[in-house]
């Protein structure tokens, strides 16, 4: 006898596709997930590389060349910090691990819906709202402690740094503190990623309603 409508067997088949559905979502936004640390990762890089440069050209005077005093005044220093053991750290070197430092912050469950929350019948639309306006200001606040590492490669260099204008000290770290804007790769990941969090908050909806009530 075939199975007809809200049978035992076809409440388990839409079980099974929703099940299906879910699963293949969060793969999806586990993919996006990685896009969107790439898209900081080169967003953070560069914009910490420019920052250095910018300092730079600035502490070295027109041309981003030393002035001749300058020049024989670094000479002169060099041998003794060599020999004392004391080298100004390489910038390049240190950019170079940016990176890593930044998958080290942004690749955290707390910040990824997709990989740690669970949804059930109930939950109010503005939930979500809310969800995906605190996943923004977590990344947001992730970039602007990423973007202090720049405050601290210049610290290292011995710039003079003032504090409460543009960076300001948080968890014993430097955060930069003045408006920032995603980038155009970064916001299209975030705008994706929240696009497929509707997805699945509507796929777990429907799949505990209709494990709560099989026949329907």
């Amino acid at each position: 006898m075939d199975a007809g409508f809200g049978t035992p067997d076809e409440s388990r088949d839409r079980i099974n596709d929703l099940s299906r559905q879910i699963k293949q979502t969060r793969e999806k936004m586990e993919l996006e997930t990685r896009t969107f640390i790439e898209a900081a990762t080169n967003f953070t890089t560069e914009w910490i590389r420019r920052e250095v440069e910018r300092t730079e050209f600035s502490k070295n005077g027109i041309g981003g060349k030393k002035t001749k005093r300058e020049e024989k005044k670094h000479l002169e220093e060099k041998p003794q910090q060599e020999k004392g053991g004391e080298q100004e750290p390489d910038p390049a070197e240190q950019i170079a691990r940016i990176p890593s430092i930044v998958e080290e912050c942004l690749n955290r469950d707390e910040y990824w819906i997709h990989r740690n929350e669970l949804f059930h019948p109930g939950i109010a639309p503005d939930y979500l709202e809310l969800k995906k306006e605190k996943t923004r200001k977590q990344l947001t606040t992730c970039i602007r402690m990423l973007l202090g590492c720049a405050a601290e490669l210049l610290s290292d260099r011995e710039y003079a740094l003032s504090e409460g204008k543009v960076w300001v000290r948080e968890r014993e770290r430097r955060k930069y503190v003045c408006i920032i804007r995603f980038s155009e790769e970064m916001e299209a990941s975030i705008t994706r990623y929240f696009s497929m969090l509707e997805e699945l908050y509507f796929f777990n909806y429907e799949l505990k309603f209709c494990e709560l009530n099989p026949l329907t």
